[in-house]
């Protein structure tokens, strides 16, 4: 994710169940951040999409992945908090 820093952000959170919506409506599976990883994010991360790279921390992914991220409120869905949610 970026910033108005020009160095790229990093982030590491939890992935949880979202609604569901990614593969049924966007056609694409989508990996929601929980709560904790969103409210850690620096205030200098405006709402909006974003491009970069994804990494599992599992014992036999090692892939990295393009990703796009997408942080805010949702406001399609009538969204109300802020999420953060990547795309493959």
């Amino acid at each position: 994710i970026m910033t108005d820093s020009p160095f790229p952000y990093f982030t590491l959170g939890t992935i949880v169940h979202g609604f569901g919506r990614g593969s049924k409506e966007l056609g694409c599976p989508t990996a929601n951040f929980d709560e904790d990883a969103v409210q850690k994010l620096p205030p200098s991360i405006h709402q909006g999409v974003y491009y970069g790279w994804a990494k599992l921390l599992t014992q036999n992914d090692n892939e990295v992945y393009k990703t796009v991220a997408s942080v805010g409120t949702n406001p399609f869905y009538n969204g109300e908090r802020k999420t953060m949610v990547c795309e493959n």
